[in-house]
Order: C-alpha cells, then sequence, then structure tokens
C-alpha cells in the first residue's frame, strides 16, 4: 500500500505492484502514475459529464464490469449526481472534475472512464456527435479510407468542424462539436442520415448495417453512442489492451502517416507526443456548430445528388 498526492489530497493506493497488462507487465501503480501525470490532459474533457466507469480489479484477462453507480462509502470530497437513467430512476453517478477524483477511480480497478456526450446543466442536449469508425478486423488501411470520405463530405461541402480521435483499439471516433440546443432525439437522427447518406454513396467501402454477417467486409458507421446516457471513450483514457494504448486525439493530416493505427500511442509514448504537437482538441469548444444550420445544408446537398 502506498499514498499518492493529486493538488491538496493524499489517496491511498492498494496493490499497487499488481501486473494488470501481464504480457507487458504494466502495473495498476504504473496506471495511476499515468492519470497523475495526465491528468490535466483529460480533465477538461470530462468535466461535469456523468461517468462510466469499467472495472477490471484483477487486470484485462481478469472478469471486468462496467458500473454506473457511485461505490458507496466514497469520500465526500467526490461529485456525484443523481441523474435520471432511461429506466424511470435514478443513477448516482461520478462527476470526475479533478485528477485527485481520476486517481481514485483508477484505484477501484477503473482502466477506461467512459463519459455521457452531454453536460450537467443540461443533460438531455449533447454537445458533440460521434461517429465510430469500426472496421473489418484490424484493417487500419479501411479506417484511413473512410475517414478520408468523412472528412471530405463534412468539411468540403457541409462546412463543418470535424475532429478525430484514434481509439485505442480498432478504429477512430470523428467527433464533430455541436452547440447543444437540441436534444439527443434530434441529433442521433441527423447523425443517421449522414451516416446513411455516406454508406449509400460509397457501398463498397462503408456501411450502416449493424449485423456483422451483412456487413460483407465493410467499414461500419457506429452512431448509436449518440443518445441520452450512452457513453464515449474520454480523450487520452487508457484501453484494457495489451501494451496499454491511449485514446488519442490526432490531426487529420497524421492520418496519412502509413504507419498510424489505432494503437499508435500508449501510456509510455504519449508524453513524448505531447510535447511535440499541441493538443488537436485543445480549441474544440471554439468550434461548436449549430445543428439547424447544418440540417439546412445537408438538405440542399441531398437535392443535388
Amino acid at each position: 500500500m502506498s499514498f499518492i498526492k493529486a493538488g491538496n489530497r493524499k489517496l491511498e493506493i492498494s496493490n499497487e505492484d499488481k501486473v494488470f497488462y501481464p504480457d507487458s507487465g504494466i502495473t495498476k501503480g504504473e496506471l495511476v502514475e499515468y492519470y497523475k501525470r495526465a491528468g490535466d490532459m483529460i480533465i477538461p474533457y470530462m468535466k461535469d459529464r456523468p461517468l462510466t466507469m469499467r472495472r477490471f480489479p484483477d487486470g484485462i484477462e481478469g472478469n471486468s464490469f462496467y458500473q454506473k453507480n457511485a461505490p458507496k462509502g466514497i469520500p465526500d470530497w467526490i461529485k456525484t449526481e443523481a441523474v435520471k437513467n432511461r429506466e424511470g430512476g435514478t443513477t448516482n453517478h461520478i462527476i470526475c472534475n479533478d485528477v485527485a477524483t481520476l486517481i481514485f477511480i483508477t484505484n477501484y480497478g477503473n482502466i477506461t472512464p467512459h463519459i455521457w456526450l452531454s453536460k450537467l446543466d443540461d443533460l438531455d442536449k449533447p454537445d458533440k456527435i460521434i461517429i465510430d469508425l469500426d472496421p473489418p478486423g484490424d484493417d487500419f488501411k479501411a479506417v484511413r479510407s473512410a475517414v478520408k470520405l468523412i472528412y471530405e463530405l463534412l468539411t468540403d461541402e457541409l462546412d463543418l468542424p470535424v475532429f478525430l480521435m484514434l481509439t485505442g483499439s480498432k478504429g477512430v471516433h470523428v467527433v464533430l462539436p455541436l452547440r447543444p440546443k437540441n436534444k439527443f432525439d434530434e441529433v442521433r437522427d441527423f447523425a443517421s442520415e449522414l451516416a446513411d447518406f455516406l454508406a449509400q454513396n460509397h457501398p463498397r467501402e462503408l456501411t450502416t448495417e449493424v449485423r456483422k454477417s451483412k456487413r460483407e467486409g465493410r467499414l461500419f458507421l457506429d452512431v448509436a453512442r449518440n443518445a441520452y446516457a450512452q457513453t464515449g471513450v474520454a480523450p487520452y483514457s487508457v484501453r484494457a489492451i495489451e501494451n496499454a494504448p491511449v485514446a488519442a486525439p490526432v490531426n487529420y493530416g497524421e492520418l496519412s502517416d502509413k504507419s498510424m493505427n489505432a494503437q499508435k500511442y500508449n501510456i509510455k509514448n504519449i508524453f513524448k507526443r505531447m510535447g511535440q504537437v499541441k493538443d488537436p482538441w485543445k480549441e474544440i469548444n471554439r468550434h461548436r456548430f449549430s445543428l439547424g444550420r447544418a440540417r439546412e445544408k445537408f438538405e440542399r446537398l441531398k437535392s443535388k445528388v
């Protein structure tokens, strides 16, 4: 047992020598140290958003489970919020607004924080759209090609701001920062229409078919996250995959590098990158767009096709 300081908090860390990643030998203590060091990068993206933990008490090869409710008996300095859930009740979510809280949940065996697409001031209205690019197998070339098609549509044709993140798993999240003025149903409808339009215009490369048996080797455009109480992986979070890859925001031009893949960055090399490249998402909130205007442009585009 050891202690770690974060801000004015001193946190007790248990089983810091427990190996969480057997092949690469990465321990729970190293995971805690990563989140302490990276915390100031991560917290702005998590602030005021309900959190879901995915806990791995015995590392990535042990049993894991998702936990939405804050554990009983947590310190009173950890912010929580009782949030209406889809079943009609409430869930007492942790709100991770500081590095100390981030370290606390890591000590609970949480490897990857999952956060809502909306914030506490209006949970019914998301401030982003996520299109998850899910490739067939581990073919990142398909991801690279899909990003190009999507980027050209969204930026050149619709003049929308596009931000990209390597998921740390297989694909890329295409993220559109949105003014939180519309409810989830409207936002998801728009995201679905975008995905359908892309799949219809590029039927050999892209699909919106949920069933894997019907995708026929095409990349899946997944918009299911754009719904109330759904979550996305927080930027710079660690994934429960060997070598501890990190969900890393990237610039569009970087994806042309053939060495790029979804697990390019991990807890051991991400800081070198951050010392060389400005955070590609640093100004994301300055680029929020109006859903109404975007829909008008989209309708004009569809009428021309």
